[in-house]
């Protein structure tokens, strides 16, 4: 990217495992193509704009960011319907919040029909389920369960980038054992409800 293209350097805030958001437990990826409709139908999320001298300045940046961090793959990954008031608590703008995936392979589009976010890949090749764990962790949200069986990798090491991944998606995994329980006990409250609405049939 060229030179009027740079931010200024931002360091990303560490969010708490216990303080991340719950929402995005259960989420699952969506397929959409991204190789059409940028800027009409979906748009990438850029940081703080620099100051230009002039629109022409200003648009060249806007592209030249936009073709680097562009989705490569035709699927994404939602964000909660709270994204912007979530990330406005978190990190004070969504500008701020965009710096938060400086050094991973995801970044944050946004679709003009109904202003929903989502996460979208920028970079592929082999298993993105580390990446795709902690761009959600980055953002303060606990990954999706769907993506925590997390592969093992040839000279993966318990770096505490990826000791966080891990307590993350250990999170996300008691939170869904949790709804499971509770959804089981309401089940087992139903059935004997309906059991005895039987028998009192039955008796008539």
């Amino acid at each position: 990217m060229s030179e009027q293209a740079t931010t200024q350097k931002y360091k990303p805030k560490t969010i708490a495992i216990d303080e991340l958001y719950l929402d995005t437990v259960f989420g699952q990826s969506v397929d959409f193509d991204f190789s059409k409709g940028m800027g009409d139908a979906w748009d990438v999320l850029t940081p703080e704009k620099p100051d230009f001298e002039n629109d022409e300045d200003r648009e060249e940046w806007e592209r030249e960011y936009e073709s680097e961090y562009a989705p490569m793959m035709n699927y994404y990954y939602p964000l909660p319907s709270d994204f912007e008031r979530d990330m406005e608590n978190r990190f004070g703008s969504l500008s701020s919040a965009v710096l938060q995936l400086e050094h991973v392979s995801l970044c944050i589009v946004r679709f003009s029909a109904n202003g929903h976010y989502a996460l979208a890949l920028t970079g592929g090749g082999m298993d993105m389920q580390w990446d795709i764990c902690e761009a959600f962790i980055q953002l303060g949200y606990a990954p999706p369960l769907n993506f925590c069986e997390l592969p093992e990798f040839a000279g993966y090491i318990l770096s505490e980038r990826n000791r966080r991944i891990i307590q993350a998606c250990k999170r996300s995994a008691e939170h869904a054992q949790s709804v499971a329980k509770k959804t089981e006990k309401h089940l087992k409250q139903i059935r004997q409800t309906l059991n005895a609405n039987s028998k009192t049939q039955r008796k008539r």
